[in-house]
């Protein structure tokens, strides 16, 4: 219990600003093994991403991915926000930035590319 909550109530005058945690955030590439050790692993190079967030989850995902030396591509139509399309609009515009304009991709655009895998083992 912080020192201005009394009972569960807020007292009179006290602050409401927010404070600062101390945990790590929530995030693949901090567990133990790491997705990064995982994934180098596996040899793969390139990681798609699409989800519900694409303005948060979608973005730190494939942002964290860039960081960490691998081809990130976010399917822009299989991701959305429950914050409304101009929030998946506005998370694929900062997405640009970091990872590049061509790194967004379609869902088509990635059926084709695994298509040209068909018959070789994709997932171990």
């Amino acid at each position: 219990m912080r020192n201005d909550d009394i009972g569960g109530r807020r007292r009179a005058g006290a602050s409401t600003r927010a404070t600062s945690s101390t945990t790590a955030p929530a995030t693949p590439w901090c567990t133990a093994p790491t997705a990064d050790e995982l994934i180098r692993r596996a040899g793969w190079t390139d990681l798609v991403f699409c989800g519900i967030a694409t303005e948060s989850c979608v973005l730190k995902s494939a942002a964290d991915a860039f960081e960490y030396g691998y081809a990130p591509w976010i399917v822009t139509d299989a991701s959305a926000s429950d914050a409304g399309p101009g929030a998946h609009d506005a998370g694929l515009v900062v997405a640009r930035r970091p990872i590049g304009t061509g790194q967004l991709v379609t869902a088509e655009h990635v059926v084709g590319q695994l298509t040209a895998y068909a018959g070789r083992s994709v997932l171990e």
